[in-house]
């Protein structure tokens, strides 16, 4: 699958900018009209109304690709991705040696790995997690019946 300058396009329009009126129409439009739009609300101060905005700028920024199938434009722009992280994870490593070298010569190369003697594993134990549902359940029996 070729998307080339794939990272330009995606910076350019949409990327720590804001789109244009006209591709946000055209991102809002290439949704598929059986794509769920729920929305879900909450007694906190949370919603899922941002998922309908992902949902607009994510088949628009598939849409850049010039594939029809947003399967496929999503694999081109992942495949981009992952190639440039790869490349800029090994310069940067190659970056941390060259300053260890420089600064720090003497340092050993080879990890260096302790065991500690009588420390449990990290399957031996778990962290509980407590939360109060009372409140929860008082909110959504307000809204059984279509009465809320």
């Amino acid at each position: 699958m070729e998307f080339s300058h794939g990272l330009h396009k995606l910076r350019n329009k949409f990327a720590y900018h804001y789109p244009e009126p006209t591709l946000l129409e055209a991102s809002f439009d290439s949704v598929p009209e059986d794509e769920d739009w729920s929305w879900y609300m909450a007694s906190d101060l949370s919603n899922s109304f941002w998922v309908s905005s992902e949902l607009v700028m994510g088949y628009g920024t598939m849409g850049l690709t010039g594939m029809t199938d947003p399967v496929k434009g999503f694999r081109a722009i992942a495949e981009e991705f992952f190639c440039v992280s790869d490349q800029l994870q090994d310069f940067l490593m190659a970056l941390l040696h060259a300053m260890l070298d420089r600064h720090f010569p003497n340092l050993p190369r080879s990890p260096v790995v302790h065991t500690v003697e009588n420390a449990p594993s990290g399957r031996d134990f778990w962290i509980p997690f407590y939360t109060d549902t009372r409140q929860d359940k008082e909110f959504a029996a307000s809204f059984q019946d279509g009465v809320g």
